[in-house]
Parts: C-alpha cells; structure tokens; sequence
C-alpha cells in the first residue's frame, strides 16, 4: 500500500495513508496540541506581543526580487530583535565565535 494523499474515485475526497510510524506521530502532535489548548487560559487585559501582525502590504504580491526578500527578512528581523531585547550585530555569529 502506498503512503500519502489521494482521491477517493468516487467522491472526490482527499485520502490521506500513513505508516505506522506516521500515523503515531501524527496522533501525538494532536494529543500535545489539545493538551496545550486545554491548558491555555485567557488572561483580561494581557498583550500578546506576537499577536500584532507585520504588515507586508504594498508589495507586488509575485514579486521575489532579492530586493524585495531582503527587505521582508530585515522587517521580520527588526521585529524578532524588537521583542527579544537583543541588540543587532552586524556580523556573523560564526566569525565572532571563530575569533580568539
């Protein structure tokens, strides 16, 4: 039997086949995620920092320039550094951790 998605002949539904190894995952990754919403309390008056969204409005919507990507990754970036508290290095991680 073959794994992944098809089409049931007659109704047209998605099928999907999983192994067994898949399937046990799959109903672990649910299990964590009920657990989680379950245990998840709403609290009046608390701001979730994460809940605003980026506003990525304006921009062609098939355009990937490198331009155009640059300036998304250096949003998303400015955003992560703004929640984090994290200062901005302009250098990579690797050569600060090769320097002596």
């Amino acid at each position: 039997m073959s794994h992944g998605f098809s089409r049931h002949r007659r109704s047209g539904a998605s099928v999907a086949t999983f192994s067994a190894f898949e399937a046990d995952l799959l109903r672990s990754l649910a299990g964590q995620l009920i657990e989680l919403l379950r245990n998840e309390e709403a609290t009046p008056g608390q701001v979730d920092p994460f809940e605003e969204p980026l506003d990525f409005s304006g921009r062609p919507e098939d355009e990937r320039s490198s331009r155009v990507l640059r300036e998304v990754t250096e949003t998303v970036r400015h955003a992560v550094q703004q929640l984090s508290g994290q200062q901005y290095v302009d250098s990579y991680g690797s050569s600060v951790k090769a320097a002596p």
